[in-house]
C-alpha cells in the first residue's frame, strides 16, 4: 500500500468493516484488530473482554459482540470496555440475557470519552 497506516485507518472507519485487514499483510497488521467481531458463550465474555482491554498497540474502534445467556456474574466484564478510550462503537447482541445486570454493568460505559454509538 502507498498510503500511510493512518489513512487506511481513516478508510476502514469509514467502511466500518475488517475487509481492508484481508487485503494484504501490511494492512492486516496495521488493521487487523480495528473493527472486531466475536461471538461467544457467556462464560467466554470475560476473556474477549480481557483481550480487547489488554492488546495496546492497535486497540479497537469497533466492537461487535454477540452473546447467549449472559448473566450477572459475566456481564460485570462488560464495564471494563470502559477503559478502551479508542472505542468508538459498541453494539451488544445479547439473546437470553439478564438484562438489568447488562445496563448496570453498561453504566460505567457513560463517562467513556470516545464512544459514540452504543448499539444494544
Amino acid at each position: 500500500p502507498d498510503l500511510p497506516d493512518d489513512v487506511w485507518a481513516l478508510v476502514s472507519d469509514f467502511l466500518q468493516t475488517a475487509a481492508l485487514s484481508r487485503v494484504c499483510s501490511p494492512l492486516w497488521h496495521v488493521l487487523h484488530l480495528r473493527h472486531t467481531r466475536y461471538r461467544v458463550a457467556a462464560c467466554d465474555v470475560d476473556p474477549v473482554v480481557n483481550g480487547l482491554c489488554g492488546y495496546d498497540r492497535q486497540p479497537p474502534y469497533s466492537c461487535v459482540l454477540r452473546c447467549v445467556g449472559l448473566g450477572k456474574v459475566h456481564a460485570s466484564a462488560l464495564h471494563r470496555l470502559a477503559g478502551l478510550q479508542s472505542l468508538v462503537q459498541l453494539s451488544l447482541h445479547l439473546l437470553r440475557s439478564e438484562m438489568g445486570s447488562v445496563l448496570e454493568a453498561l453504566g460505567a460505559l457513560k463517562g467513556t470519552a470516545g464512544l459514540r454509538s452504543l448499539t444494544l
